[in-house]
């Protein structure tokens, strides 16, 4: 019996229309005819006997029917493309070792280390996501993970890379060309805020054992690596993790406002969940990536703990 399927090409025409919202720019993403757009459209009504679009002069507006069909279709069409690129490629998606970590850690300490990787074990395919620093590594899919916090995620083995030690940088315009500033200076200056960890100035603030009152104001930015940019821009100071801003501290992009480095209370940790630790390249990558790391001098050597994996 055949298959109630509509053909291909009205559910490629259907797929462009509604990203589009648009049968001109449709036709223009497939490279075909707005006509025949409309066409493709129509046949598949025709064949669904359901309305898809509603035309209203030159906007068309997607109607329920189209909407609960596109919710159902779009994920189909997905899954035939990554089928058909994993036959093109000859692996399978599921043939990668996923790397959970957030785009700031992956761009200013992972990828070095990664770049290296990729040479020393072809065979070991990768991808890295991203992913929140907290995030839960039950609730993810990758199979091993770069995470901050203080190593007690359950069901995983965790093994600390770094301790988190936090600095106030700024651009050179803004600071004296000898030493560093004053306490009182923190009034005049512009304070970056950082959204995701709002708390950051106040903990490097007792730590420093600086004493200040009053408002801590200045533009916010949800990601670290924007805030490291916008201190480079000479926006204000920033409180940033220190092994985030090495190369800028290296260059001079970057000043220390203080010289008190502080202890976030947490570390930087190479997460696995335990169902992920006898597959395939998970073992290798951490074998690897540990030693490659160390050999760069990419990990300070950590203060000991239990929270450490004394087999990784």
């Amino acid at each position: 019996m055949r298959r109630f399927l509509p053909s291909l090409s009205a559910l490629h025409a259907f797929d462009a229309a509604v990203r589009y919202l648009s049968f001109t720019k449709a036709a223009e993403d497939l490279c075909i005819t707005q006509s025949g757009i409309s066409r493709q459209i129509r046949n598949l009504e025709e064949f669904l006997g359901v309305t898809l679009f509603e035309r209203a002069g030159p906007r068309i507006i997607l109607t329920a029917a189209g909407r609960a069909y596109y919710e159902e279709i779009s994920h189909l069409l997905d899954r035939m493309e990554e089928v058909s690129i994993d036959a093109v490629r000859g692996r399978t998606t599921e043939d990668f070792l996923r790397i959970g970590m957030s785009p700031t850690l992956a761009r200013r300490w992972a990828l070095p280390v990664l770049k290296h990787f990729a040479r020393a074990e072809p065979e070991i395919l990768f991808e890295v996501v991203a992913c929140p620093n907290t995030q839960d590594p039950t609730d993810f899919d990758a199979n091993l993970f770069f995470l901050r916090g203080v190593g007690n995620w359950a069901a995983c083995r965790s093994h600390l890379l770094f301790e988190e030690d936090l600095v106030v940088v700024g651009a050179p315009a803004l600071l004296p060309a000898q030493g560093f500033l004053a306490e009182d200076d923190l009034r005049r200056i512009t304070l970056i805020q950082n959204v995701s960890r709002p708390s950051l100035w106040m903990h490097w603030l007792r730590a420093a054992d600086i004493p200040f009152t009053g408002p801590i104001l200045g533009p916010r930015f949800s990601v670290t690596d924007m805030i490291i940019e916008a201190a480079i821009a000479g926006m204000g100071l920033a409180v940033v993790p220190e092994s985030y801003v090495l190369a800028e501290l290296a260059d001079g992009r970057l000043k220390p406002a203080f010289p008190q480095r502080c202890s976030s209370g947490e570390g930087f940790y190479m997460c696995c969940p335990e169902a992920f630790m006898s597959q395939n390249g998970v073992a290798a990558f951490r074998r690897w990536f540990l030693a490659e790391a160390r050999r760069r001098n990419l990990l300070p050597a950590p203060r000991p703990t239990a929270r450490d994996d004394p087999a990784a």
